[in-house]
């Protein structure tokens, strides 16, 4: 029988906590309540409530087991080619499976201060060079709208400014960290819906606050630790997150997303994001050059 391993996350006693006996059924076991959402070539995505967790019917079927309740998911790899096996083993986070590779990342980006969701579980079947058949787990995000539909709601001015702060604050620190996420859009990015609340509270005369949104990053397939160039990645990040921006804003009904205010959010944001990732002036001067020619490009087509 080949060699299993797992690795728990923070808050996870044991396997039972996750409603399982062996490694085996998280790598490709038949689980209770388990939802497939999406599938692909090298594996499927599902959902599936850790042991506790109310069900559709509104009751609790059994206690939690000591990793609390709620909803998971599950990323499982059975056949990833062998072209991106040996990438995960040989560049950096070096990893032995994808799922332990997207593992690693985002404990690279939470040592860096970047959100990502909660890691519950890894795991890989194998002892060889790579291992093909592997998961991974995480908690489900609760409080937190994609970047799509964040844009699509109807938010106050000052929130969109604290907004796009926040993500330009997320996007520095990815960068300093030296993180390449080829699959950043508009859906793997998340702020917490929080923030206009305290909007509410000051326009009513309230106690006045000024609290930022959190960020949360989940595009943990495909990412890779590269420190060299900082500017050509600052410049590939920035493009594609403000592409997809423009692409949701377009579609959005918010009178704030229109014209200069959505010049000076996305600014407020490269701004930040190039001061946090620690460029160097001359270099945050270029990307910026680079990028308002974009805009213009894009304006004028």
């Amino acid at each position: 029988m080949a060699r299993e391993r797992i690795q728990l996350g923070p808050g996870v006693p044991d396997l039972r906590a996750l409603g399982v006996a062996e490694v085996g059924e998280l790598i490709d076991g038949d689980l209770e309540r388990a939802m497939e959402i999406a599938g692909d070539g090298a594996g499927a995505l599902w959902r599936l409530p850790l042991p506790g967790t109310v069900g559709a019917d509104g009751r609790r079927h059994e206690k939690p087991r000591g990793a609390g309740t709620g909803w998971m998911r599950l990323r499982r790899w059975s056949d990833g080619s062998w072209a991106e096996l040996l990438r995960a083993r040989f560049t950096e986070p070096r990893s032995a499976s994808l799922a332990e590779r997207a593992w690693n990342v985002a404990c690279h980006l939470r040592a860096n201060g970047v959100g990502t969701p909660d890691l519950v579980a890894v795991g890989a079947r194998g002892g060889g060079l790579v291992s093909r058949r592997s998961f991974l787990m995480l908690r489900e995000l609760d409080g937190f709208e994609t970047l799509e539909r964040w844009l699509a709601q109807e938010i106050s001015l000052p929130s969109r400014r604290r907004g796009a702060i926040a993500i330009g604050s997320a996007l520095g620190k990815v960068l300093r960290a030296g993180c390449v996420l080829p699959r950043l859009d508009a859906r793997t990015l998340h702020l917490s819906i929080e923030p206009d609340v305290a909007a509410c509270l000051a326009e009513s005369g309230g106690e006045k606050r000024n609290r930022m949104p959190s960020v949360v990053v989940s595009a943990l397939e495909d990412a890779r630790i590269d420190a060299a160039a900082p500017r050509r990645r600052a410049r590939e990040l920035l493009r594609l997150l403000d592409a997809e921006a423009r692409r949701a804003a377009a579609s959005s009904t918010a009178p704030v997303l229109r014209g200069r205010t959505l010049e000076r959010l996305r600014l407020a944001a490269f701004l930040r994001a190039t001061r946090v990732a620690g460029l160097a002036r001359a270099e945050r001067r270029a990307l910026f050059v680079e990028l308002l020619g974009d805009a213009a490009g894009v304006r004028s087509s």
